[in-house]
């Protein structure tokens, strides 16, 4: 069974889906590296007051 991948949008890097973190406003991914509180708010100005992100379950 093959894993499903997705690519950070930030960075670009190509990792398991359930890794990625994304964003419940816009549905971005962002990677382990990249989903800090800065970098969200960078990438998703209009969802971070909208609840900001959750992990993919």
């Amino acid at each position: 069974m093959s894993k499903e991948t997705a690519k950070c949008e930030v960075c670009g890097k190509v990792t398991d889906k359930d890794k990625l973190t994304v964003c419940i406003g816009c549905n971005k991914n962002f990677c382990e590296d990249c989903h800090s509180p800065e970098t969200m708010e960078e990438y998703c100005i209009e969802c971070v007051g909208m609840g900001g992100v959750v992990p993919q379950s």
